[in-house]
């Protein structure tokens, strides 16, 4: 169902609004825990290699485990984004992941399960930060 939500969140994202084709392709950042080879990030594997180029991605691990990625089509513009190792507690974890989304300025924020929601902690719509539609969890 999560993956499923995802899809439609980035089919739908990539219509709204759009009256002419951008030449700039929407950026999505994911957030998971893990890019591991697994149930989540394989069925994302397929999602994003579906969508192709219409859309730039980074990919952030929390775990920094990016081995899913072997079955991303090469021509994509993508980043797998390796994380600091750092345990300095929720406050500086939020502050962290705002700093992060500002920097990196996604158009949509999808996180996926425990662990990767924690980014969409830092981010405020009032702040300028991207549309956040998802909390998944399975």
């Amino acid at each position: 169902m999560v993956a499923s939500l995802t899809a439609t969140t980035m089919a739908t994202f990539a219509t709204a609004g759009n009256a002419a084709p951008s030449l700039v392709s929407q950026h999505v950042l994911h957030v998971f825990p893990s890019f591991g080879v697994g149930g989540v990030p394989l069925r994302m594997v397929r999602i994003i290699n579906h969508f192709g180029k219409r859309f730039r991605h980074t990919v952030i691990a929390l775990d920094n485990n990016f081995e899913a990625a072997g079955g991303l089509a090469g021509d994509l513009d993508l980043v797998l984004s390796p994380v600091r190792a750092l345990k300095r507690g929720a406050l500086h974890t939020v502050l962290d992941s705002a700093l992060v989304l500002r920097k990196m300025h996604p158009d949509l924020l999808i996180t996926y399960n425990w662990g990767g929601d924690r980014m969409g902690d830092g981010q405020s719509p009032v702040a300028g930060f991207p549309p956040y539609p998802h909390r998944g969890r399975l």
